[in-house]
């Protein structure tokens, strides 16, 4: 059974009431829900279950208990209390609860006594929530008391697996992969917390879940909160689900006729719309029972009204933590990793290839067990990479890599050079190049607006019409509009701290942040740029860097701005400019960290393009996006594998791809 079907928000308020939607919601968001006023009180529903069981220390396996914690439980609970607060510890449970108090007698909930803490997993969050078994809520709740200062258990496991060293792993082939053990052996990979599906993953599981039919959700995605890789299910972001869900229940229904169901009404046509459309959406077979299960929970109530039904029907299965979240569960454990199942394989694949969860021809290929062959995933894997949703994730990515945003002030062209952005970027894939092509190529694609920015004689005459174009003084993706644009203030106004970062964190990995305003900050206490008629603005920002007031803001600077100075030949649209308001630019700069100096944008991405720092720093982006896992959590030889045969291979970038689809990440999960 889909471990997440008991745990959909919807389903969860439909099977036992709204007020207990709402203590999930509490749960969740750190807000106290008064135990008296539930009709079914974490008190009541321990006491029914019979007599309490306290842990038995000689079968608790606390380092167990703390990898349920962290990958099953910190979704809704983050991973430390607030300041400390018992109240709140650990994982920020919620006010009310005093879990670190707990004894093996009962404990505290609301200031009232209660079952044993193993049991309060057990019956109220083990079933809604985390979906683990009577062992599983006897190493969680022995977990979290051993981190106390009295300690149920310290007989059998650990209390905290990483602070007792690493394990030796040698990752084994498994069947469906090349992969081959490394020569050496590897640190345990780290065990993946659930992970939310990012806004822009969820949008593109929706359309891909109903593709036979147009469906429009933007602005609701809009709506969900950024990033979300790691959001706790908070009551704003739960409310935003349901907005996407309501939006497409409106869309399914009206275009109910068009899902080739055969049907238009009745139970047997909602069991029919659940088989084909749970299947996909929670990425795995869905066997009869659960089917009947969703039936009752979600149709049945309002069957006699089939559009209200299924607008639930859709709600429900949109919401559902199968859904939503992308999960790692492992079998064949061994020395210290597991193999993934191949659902969640297939899950992995299908996000790091279309950033999107897998169609029916890969979901049919793990039914039939052709998934688990070398040749059948290796068939997936070159079906998928011929695929449009390739070459879509292709650009999802490298926008985040070089990290698009709107300028302060709108700049009509930028949309027009993230296109360009785009046909080049999968240009180079398509034909077999290489990251410095990213750096060196000519190639372009450009309308009239772009044309006049970049100078192109004899130009397209409208924005509709695009040519192909050689751009031969404008070599690599850093000096074209999309990247300009994106790191501007506006179309005169340059920001070579923008750019400075972006190129140092995104080439380089350094990691550099603009300083956040910290509380009584005030602007008219530094000295603030103003522009004078024999200053040009780098000249005007070294200046106010230089003042008395601004030293605090001059250390982030003088690592952030030499970066981007090599820019400085191109305004906020990335037309050329030798001169600024009749100035000469300079756009020379020392950057000691490289041990370079440059002199101008083309200098630069020529001297750059082939730097091991560079690729390494790529590779990098790519194994994080793909696994969501930072360098920090990765296994050191996982990654580094991985950065050394794509420097081996001269940054080719169709190897790098290959690698990821065969690095142990995709294939194992860490214990």
């Amino acid at each position: 059974m889909p471990v997440g079907i008991y745990r959909s928000v919807l389903i969860y308020a439909f099977r036992i009431g709204v007020t207990s939607l709402a203590f999930f919601l509490a749960a969740c968001s750190g807000e106290t829900i008064d135990s008296s006023t539930s009709s079914s009180s974490s008190s009541s529903s321990s006491s029914s279950s019979g007599a309490s069981k306290p842990v038995d220390c000689n079968t608790v396996d606390i380092a167990a208990g703390e990898n349920h914690f962290q990958t099953k439980c910190v979704g809704c609970h983050n991973a430390f209390g607030a300041d400390g607060d018992p109240q709140v510890a650990p994982g920020g449970l919620f006010p009310g609860v005093d879990a670190l108090s707990a004894n093996q007698t009962s404990f505290s909930y609301n200031g009232n006594s209660s079952s044993l803490l193993n049991e309060f997993i057990r019956d109220n969050m083990a079933t809604i929530v985390v979906g683990c078994d009577e062992q599983c809520a006897d190493d969680v709740a022995t977990y979290i008391k051993s981190l106390s200062d009295d300690p149920w258990c310290t007989a059998s496991g650990s209390s905290s697996s990483s602070s007792s060293g690493s394990l030796v792993t040698v990752f084994k082939p498994v069947a469906g992969t090349n992969i081959e053990a490394p020569e050496t052996s590897c640190s345990s990979l780290q065990p993946a917390p659930e992970l939310l599906l990012t806004p822009s993953q969820y949008e593109n599981a929706i359309h891909q879940v109903f593709h036979e039919i147009n469906i429009d959700v933007a602005p609701e995605i809009a709506g969900l909160p950024g990033g979300a890789l790691r959001q706790s299910l908070s009551d704003l972001y739960v409310s935003s689900l349901l907005r996407v869900g309501d939006a497409v229940g409106d869309q399914v229904i009206s275009q109910f006729d068009q899902l080739g169901l055969g049907c238009t009404s009745g139970r047997d046509c909602a069991k029919s719309f659940i088989e084909k459309y749970a299947r996909r959406a929670f990425r795995s077979e869905v066997d009869a029972a659960d089917v009947e299960q969703l039936l009752v929970n979600l149709y049945d109530d309002d069957a006699t009204d089939f559009e209200a039904a299924m607008r639930q029907v859709v709600l429900g299965i949109l919401t559902s933590a199968d859904t939503i979240y992308r999960y790692e569960q492992g079998e064949s454990a061994s020395q210290g990793v597991e193999i993934l199942t191949l659902s969640d394989k297939a899950t992995k694949l299908s996000l790091l290839l279309w950033n999107s969860i897998p169609d029916d021809a890969l979901l049919s290929a793990v039914a039939s067990g052709e998934f688990a062959t070398e040749a059948g995933f290796k068939a997936q894997v070159t079906r998928m990479m011929g695929d449009q949703r390739f070459e879509n994730a292709l650009t999802e990515f490298h926008h985040e890599w070089l990290e698009f945003t709107t300028p302060k002030q709108e700049i009509p062209q930028l949309a027009y050079g993230i296109k360009e952005f785009d046909y080049v970027v999968n240009s180079i894939f398509a034909n077999g190049g290489n990251l410095a092509d990213m750096f060196t190529t000519t190639n372009s694609y450009v309308n009239a607006s772009l044309a006049d920015i970049y100078g192109v004689n004899n130009p397209p005459t409208d924005d509709s019409t695009w040519r192909e174009e050689d751009l031969a003084d404008r070599p690599g993706v850093l000096m074209r509009t999309a990247f300009l644009a994106s790191t501007s203030d506006g179309v005169s106004v340059t920001n070579p701290a923008i750019r400075g970062m972006i190129v140092s964190n995104s080439l380089l990995c350094n990691d550099l942040e603009l300083p956040k305003k910290q509380p009584g900050f005030d602007p008219a206490e530094i000295a603030v740029i103003v522009r004078e008629p024999d200053k040009t603005s780098r000249e005007e920002l070294e200046i106010a860097l230089s003042g008395e007031n601004a030293q605090e803001c001059a250390s982030c600077h003088f690592s952030l701005n030499p970066y981007g100075y090599p820019f400085e030949h191109f305004d906020g649209e990335g037309r050329y400019r030798s001169q600024e308001d009749g100035l000469p630019v300079d756009a020379t700069v020392d950057i000691s960290p490289l041990g370079m100096s440059f002199d101008g944008a083309q200098d630069f991405t020529q001297k750059v393009s082939d730097l091991d720092e560079i690729q390494a720093c790529y590779a990098q982006h790519w194994f994080e996006y793909a696994f969501l896992i930072d360098e920090l959590n990765a296994s050191e030889c996982v990654l580094s594998d991985l950065q050394n045969k794509f420097k081996a291979s001269g940054g080719d970038l169709t190897t790098l791809i290959e690698e990821l689809v065969n690095n142990p990440a995709l294939h194992y999960r860490g214990l």
